[in-house]
């Protein structure tokens, strides 16, 4: 790959259109029932939470469709991840990024405070692991700090192989590259 081209990654549907479906049916039985039993007593209310399950439905379509439109970006040695609106960061693959890996349900990370899964409800196929504790943007402009970062990309292998020769070499505690024997 040249510096000139990009490789676009399509995230995998973690979130399926029939869940969506589901939980707005489920949200407007409830809130009908809620906004009947709650109107006499206490309208505003009433209609606050109308308005908030409403929003809410929104919202969750809204992340679905944009999961759709913005696919993770390589370009030259820059790494986009991106999950919708639920993750935004900008990383140098050869300052930022110290490894790529393939993940199956065995291999997943245990959830920790560094470590962002961004494929939920699903699971992550991939895990980008960083350099440094590093500040990525979440949904409302919420920022995190996090050392690990699970994605499900459409093509996970594509993916680890487009991203990995574009890593930085790992490097020994000798400070040599690793793999490389000086004689």
């Amino acid at each position: 790959m040249s510096h000139a081209e990009s490789d676009t990654f399509a995230l995998v549907d973690t979130f399926p259109a029939s869940l969506v479906w589901g939980l707005a049916i489920a949200a407007a039985v409830e809130t009908v029932g809620l906004h009947l039993w709650l109107a006499p007593r206490h309208p505003v209310a009433a209609w606050v939470l109308v308005a908030l399950t409403v929003l809410s439905v929104v919202w969750v379509a809204a992340e679905r469709r944009a999961v759709a439109r913005r696919p993770i970006v390589v370009d030259g040695r820059t790494l986009v991840l991106r999950a919708g609106s639920r993750l935004h960061a900008r990383l140098d693959l050869a300052a930022d990024v110290a490894s790529v890996e393939r993940l199956t349900w065995r291999t997943l990370p245990p959830p920790t405070g560094d470590y962002l899964n961004t494929a939920k409800p699903g699971e992550p196929n991939v895990l980008v692991t960083l350099r440094r504790p590093t500040a990525v943007r979440l949904a409302l402009g919420i920022t995190r700090t996090v050392t690990r970062v699970g994605v499900a990309v459409a093509e996970p292998d594509r993916f680890v192989a487009v991203v990995r020769p574009l890593e930085a070499p790992r490097t020994s505690s000798c400070g040599t590259e690793e793999g490389l024997k000086e004689d």
